[in-house]
């Protein structure tokens, strides 16, 4: 691009694709609430079956495209990475350290994608991406902040491992997954994500199997519990994968990956409203922070030269 010429402009859809699976994702965070006296295998286990479910009905229903074993196997290995491997360390994480430090760690996730991103798009690092990481980073800590009280878990080393290791797995899923789509320019992503929920269907039916609380449950438990699961599969599995796939064929990963901070500020959202009640003043800085690090992101990234 010549020095004259104007940056391109970010695309509005891409980056409405990430707000939205933000938005989605951020529901997730009801289903605990509302299956208070499930486990998190269970919970988990029922939000990826409908996920599955939905994601095959989309298949068989949608236009006929021939897909290779290739794609079947890369689609199940980044689905299993991002969903069930990362999951299941944040639980074990949350038990064995307590609540604040896996959700603090995990919180850097915006970092870790931007770093990734830059570095394996080889885009060149500039002054004015720094100010969007800062905010991002303060925003996330402001918002941990009412948590930093909370009593250490059973194996506290452990379960920093576990977290560590947990948001290793969601930056390599993001990473690996946008450089797939990039990489498959013919591959609709509608397609791609259809891909990815069915490969969770015997994952998904294997948790619900082992998942220690599922006996001895009255109809009316299980009826309440498909109603979450089919919901929260729908919208927050589904429908914000589907999001996020728009979001990282368009977008670099490094922007990609701070609008992912969007999440946290509609689940603390979404947690007030079911509480009836604001968050903590931490909180509500914390917000104000990571709204004022995405629109700093969203502007550095639009001006960044092609």
């Amino acid at each position: 691009m010549s020095p004259g010429a104007a940056a391109p402009a970010l695309p509005l859809p891409a980056v409405a694709a990430a707000l939205g699976a933000g938005a989605l994702w951020g529901l997730a965070f009801l289903a605990p609430l509302a299956l208070a006296d499930w486990s998190p295998l269970a919970i988990s286990g029922g939000r990826y079956l409908a996920y599955a479910l939905v994601a095959l009905v989309a298949l068989l229903a949608g236009p006929r495209r021939p897909t290779s074993a290739r794609e079947w196997l890369a689609a199940w290995l980044l689905s299993l990475l991002g969903n069930v491997v990362y999951y299941l360390l944040f639980a074990y994480a949350v038990r064995a350290a307590g609540s604040y430090l896996p959700t603090l760690v995990i919180g850097a996730l915006p970092v870790t994608l931007a770093i990734v991103g830059q570095w394996r798009e080889r885009r060149p690092w500039r002054v004015r991406h720094l100010p969007p990481l800062a905010l991002i980073v303060a925003g996330l800590a402001c918002v941990n902040l009412g948590e930093s009280g909370a009593v250490r878990g059973e194996d506290y080393p452990a379960g920093v491992l576990a977290a560590v290791a947990a948001l290793a797995c969601w930056t390599l899923f993001g990473a690996a997954n946008s450089d797939y789509l990039k990489r498959h320019p013919a591959l609709p992503a509608g397609h791609w994500n259809n891909l990815l929920g069915a490969g969770l269907l015997p994952v998904a039916l294997l948790m619900l199997a082992v998942a220690p609380d599922t006996a001895a449950r009255s109809p009316a438990d299980w009826q309440h519990f498909w109603w979450i699961a089919a919901g929260t599969g729908l919208t927050a599995g589904w429908a914000a994968s589907g999001l996020w796939n728009l979001a990282s064929r368009g977008l670099p990963v490094a922007l990609a990956g701070q609008l992912i901070v969007c999440e946290t500020l509609f689940a603390s959202a979404y947690a007030a409203l079911w509480h009836g009640a604001l968050p903590p003043a931490a909180t509500l800085a914390g917000a104000a922070l990571l709204v004022a690090g995405v629109l700093l992101a969203i502007r550095a990234f639009a001006a960044q030269p092609s």
